[in-house]
């Protein structure tokens, strides 16, 4: 079987918890990314998506990633196979998971990653219903 290892994206762009909304914000359209791991030190301690920005704060200067980050993190570890990702993401009605493995960040899987990567007609129903389920919040 397939697993998240074999699948993740390595080289991710994070943020600190005091860098502010605008950086962010600026950081994530350089890039092309709408979810940023934070980092105090060297730990991670939550995520940023561009939602958040959105819908919990303006992208200004005066408030920083600390303020708004979800800390309440779902991840997932290198050796998880995509279907397991895939219920995981399903479960917790989620897009992107963190890869984690000793604590040390080792990527980002997405929704679109497990597609390429041939995971089961669940994606599709995954985006579906995380897709309905925001449109209700």
């Amino acid at each position: 079987m397939v697993q998240l290892k074999d699948c993740l994206t390595r080289e991710i762009v994070t943020s600190d918890v005091e860098e502010n909304l605008t950086s962010i914000a600026e950081k994530m359209a350089e890039t092309a990314v709408g979810f940023l791991p934070i980092l105090q030190h060297t730990n991670y301690v939550g995520v940023i998506t561009d939602r958040d920005i959105v819908v919990k704060g303006l992208a200004n200067n005066q408030t920083k990633a600390g303020d708004i980050m979800t800390t309440n993190i779902v991840t997932a570890n290198s050796e998880m196979t995509i279907k397991e990702a895939v219920s995981l993401m399903k479960e917790h009605r989620i897009y992107r998971l963190l890869v984690v493995d000793d604590h040390k960040i080792q990527g980002i899987v997405t929704l679109g990653d497990l597609g390429v990567e041939n995971a089961t007609q669940w994606i599709g129903q995954t985006v579906s219903e995380i897709s309905k389920e925001q449109d209700n919040n």
